[in-house]
Formats: C-alpha cells, sequence, structure tokens
C-alpha cells in the first residue's frame, strides 16, 4: 500500500506511518522540516530501504500539498492520505480569555482545505485514494453535550480556538464527501477559508472514500505497546468516554479501519479508550 502522511511529524500520523511502514507499507511524509526525523533510527532505516519518502513543503501552501500528492503517486499508485495536521496546545500559547491558541487559527481547516482542493479525481482506472481525517471529539453541538459532565469546561474553554479550527475543517469535508451538515454553519468558516470557499472544491459528493476519526481527550499513554483496546462507534458516546492514548488510535486506524474499509467507510467514527 502506498500512503501520504499530512501532519505525521509525530502523534497519531507518526505513529500510524510507523506501524505501516513495519508492515511493509510505502509511506510519504510532507514535513515542514524533514530533519525532525534526522535522530529518529526506525524511522531513518525506511528511508535507508526506499519505504519512506519526506517531502519539504507546508500543508498550508496549496502548492505543496500538490507537490506532496505528486512525489506520492509518482509510482501511478496512491492507495491513502492521512490527515492529522494539528496543533499541541502550550502554556506560553494560552490566554486567560480564549485558552489555548493556535497559530494560525486556521493550521488545521486550511491545510485540509489545500488537500481537498488538490485531492486526486475518481476515475475508473485510477481509484480515488482512502482518505482518514482525525479531528477530535466535542466539536459540534450535539457531539459536546455528549461529554461527560468534567470534560465540557476542558472543550469548551481551554481548547475553544483548536476546536473552532477543526470544526471549519469538518464542514469543509462534510461538503466534499455530500454528508449532511445538521450544525449552523460555524462562524469562523469564511473568516478561515473565505468566502467562495465551497467554488474552489469540487461539487459536493466529489470525495469518495473518506472517513473522519473523533477520539475523546488525547493522552501520551505509557510506553508499552498500543493493547489495541479501545471502544469505537458511529454514534455518539453517551457514558465514560473520557480519553485514549494516541497510539491507540494509530492502532485502530491500521488494524481496524484500514484493514476492515467497508465496514467504516463513509463514517464519523467516534474513539475511547
Amino acid at each position: 500500500m502506498f500512503v501520504l502522511a499530512i501532519g505525521a511529524s509525530r502523534h497519531i500520523g507518526y505513529l500510524t506511518s510507523r506501524r505501516l511502514l513495519a508492515e511493509g507499507h510505502t509511506v510519504t511524509f510532507l514535513l515542514r522540516n524533514p530533519s525532525v526525523f534526522d535522530e529518529d533510527p526506525t524511522i531513518q532505516k525506511f528511508v535507508n530501504d526506499g519505504h519512506a519518502k519526506l517531502i519539504k513543503g507546508d500543508a498550508t501552501v496549496k502548492s505543496d500539498i500538490q507537490k506532496a500528492f505528486d512525489e506520492a503517486r509518482s509510482n501511478g499508485q496512491l492507495d491513502a492520505v492521512i490527515f492529522s495536521v494539528g496543533g499541541t496546545p502550550s502554556f506560553s500559547a494560552f490566554s486567560i480569555t480564549k485558552g489555548f491558541v493556535l497559530t494560525p487559527p486556521n493550521l488545521c481547516s486550511f491545510s485540509l482545505y489545500n488537500v481537498l482542493a488538490c485531492f486526486p479525481e475518481d476515475i475508473p482506472t485510477v481509484p480515488q485514494p482512502k482518505l482518514i481525517v482525525i479531528s477530535s471529539n466535542g466539536l459540534t453541538k450535539t457531539s459536546h453535550n455528549a461529554l461527560p459532565l468534567v470534560l465540557k469546561p476542558i472543550f469548551s474553554y481551554a481548547l475553544h480556538s483548536p476546536h473552532a479550527d477543526k470544526l471549519v475543517m469538518e464542514r469543509a469535508l462534510f461538503h466534499a464527501a455530500n454528508w449532511t451538515w445538521s450544525e449552523k454553519d460555524p462562524n469562523d468558516l469564511t473568516d478561515f477559508l473565505g468566502s467562495d470557499w465551497q467554488e474552489n472544491l469540487g461539487g459536493p459528493g466529489y470525495l469518495k472514500e473518506v472517513v473522519v476519526v473523533r477520539p475523546t481527550l488525547l493522552t501520551d499513554g505509557d510506553a508499552k505497546p498500543a493493547k489495541g483496546v479501545y471502544k469505537t462507534s458511529i454514534e455518539e458516546f453517551r457514558h465514560n468516554a473520557y480519553s485514549i492514548p494516541r497510539k491507540e488510535v494509530a492502532h485502530f486506524i491500521v488494524e481496524g479501519l484500514l484493514k476492515n474499509w467497508a465496514e467504516w467507510r463513509g463514517n464519523v467514527v467516534r474513539i475511547t479508550g
């Protein structure tokens, strides 16, 4: 399998890519700074044998996304795209009034917007690659209402900025997949993507093979390998959906999602520990 990983220098994208490489797949990484892997012996081993390709570029730059697609399918085949762009909350970027603040504030949404604008067409001789987008639980009003009480202040205050970004990201994706958007449009939609955002994408439904993964609150977990112990659902969790280690989300993507694509395709999948 040939995979393009965007936002995989660390966390879920990185852990997922490592699992794929270990199984013999080829992964092309789009990285703002390819030297991030210079001291990573695991990735370097796969760079040396040709299974890992490192492309310098920025996901917020459309031409860089196009370059990554061109390189990832240079052999004529691209099976999957894993999108896991996201900022890491830092107290240096914490505002008393706004919680954790992303820079830029539309990092995820504009990056995915570029991916959607460059996404290969679905033609009989070259099927469209699968797209897996890592989002978050608690973004929409419906999913926020289903959160455990203790998490609601964290999601509505501390994580307001990154979640506003991901909400816009999901809105663009729902358009591309022609999924029903049952919420009102996000307040930041046109500020983040521009007033003509729909015109710059294909018509609704041009995205054929897609799954959105919404984890609960992410943790680093312990140093042990993933156990494959988690709960998944295409409905909102109603009880005991608190957190999940990133390595378990990566395990689900490789072992549960990609290997059982027909079961999950076309859905928003919630996952918790």
